[in-house]
C-alpha cells in the first residue's frame, strides 16, 4: 500500500481519537442537566460507536504495517502525527478548525448510522412479529378442527 492510500486512515485515527475525547468532555458537562440520564445514555452509545470505529482504524493501520510513533500539538496549535512504515517516517498534520469540522462530520455520520440501524431493527422486529402471528393463526386453525368437528 502506498502512503496516499493510508493517510486517510491516519486522519480517521486522529478524528476518532479526538471525537472520543470530546464526547467524554461533553458527557461531563451534561451531568448537571435536568435530563442528565437521557443525555448520559446517548453519550454512552455515541462513545461506544466512536470507540468501535477508532479500534477498527487502528487495526487497519496495524495490518498495513503502519505504526504511529508520535502524536503532538505543535506550537501553531496544529495536531501532528508521525507514523512509520518500512523504516520510513511520514508526517500528517491537521489544523484545529479542520479537526473540529471532521469530528462534527464523523459524529453526524455515527448518528445517522445509529438511526438507520434502529429503524432496521424495528422493521426486522415487525417482520418477526408478523411471521409469528401468521404461524399462530395457522396453528390455531389446524388445531381447531378434530375429525371435522370444530372445537371452540
Amino acid at each position: 500500500m502506498r502512503n496516499a492510500e493510508v493517510e486517510p486512515w491516519v486522519h480517521q485515527y486522529v478524528v476518532t481519537l479526538h471525537l472520543l475525547k470530546a464526547l467524554d468532555r461533553d458527557r461531563k458537562l451534561t451531568e448537571g442537566m435536568k435530563l442528565a440520564r437521557i443525555w448520559d445514555g446517548l453519550m454512552e452509545k455515541l462513545s461506544m460507536l466512536a470507540e468501535r470505529e477508532h479500534i477498527g482504524v487502528k487495526q487497519r493501520l496495524r495490518r498495513s504495517g503502519r505504526r504511529i510513533v508520535l502524536e503532538e500539538v505543535t506550537p501553531e496549535r496544529n495536531y501532528h502525527v508521525m507514523y512509520v512504515f518500512q523504516g520510513y517516517e511520514f508526517h500528517c498534520s491537521m489544523m484545529p478548525v479542520v479537526l473540529k469540522g471532521k469530528c462534527e462530520e464523523k459524529l453526524r455520520q455515527l448518528l445517522l448510522e445509529s438511526e438507520e440501524k434502529s429503524t432496521a431493527d424495528i422493521s426486522v422486529g415487525r417482520e418477526a412479529i408478523s411471521r409469528a402471528s401468521a404461524e399462530y393463526v395457522k396453528n390455531r386453525k389446524e388445531n381447531a378442527t378434530v375429525d371435522g368437528n370444530r372445537i371452540l
